[in-house]
């Protein structure tokens, strides 16, 4: 009985921590950015993320959003930001690897857009700003 214990608990201890277990755990809106680039490493290979990436990449080119605001001339620092969309089709939170001006501006450009459903939920867009 107290080896089962011990196996039960090693076993909700793994699951609980590993990250696409997070991504099932934690809601969006709870989501570390440690947690959410976890999350974005293990999904960003699959075949249904490449293809929901691809569009994302094309709708946001369309409407120019990485250009609105003039976030770009706020700041010189790279950085990147995660978005993460929910289950509800809607960007947020977005998250950044740094902070200041810059990550603030893009945090507000991308936040609360509703985008397409994605395949999965929570999924994880990388955006690497120079």
């Amino acid at each position: 009985m107290r080896v089962l214990r011990k196996f039960a608990a090693a076993t909700a201890a793994l699951f609980l921590f590993s990250p696409v277990a997070l991504s099932q755990v934690l809601a969006p809106a709870q989501m570390t950015y440690e947690q959410a680039l976890n999350v974005w490493e293990t999904t960003k290979d699959r075949e249904q993320y490449q293809s929901y990436a691809q569009a994302f990449a094309q709708w946001n080119n369309h409407f120019q959003l990485d250009t609105r605001n003039g976030c770009y001339a706020k700041g010189k620092e790279p950085l990147t930001i995660l978005l993460v969309i929910s289950d509800k089709a809607e960007i947020g939170p977005v998250m950044s690897s740094v902070g200041g001006e810059k990550a603030e501006c893009f945090r507000l450009t991308y936040l609360g857009l509703k985008v397409g459903a994605p395949p999965f939920s929570p999924l994880v867009i990388r955006l690497n700003i120079e």
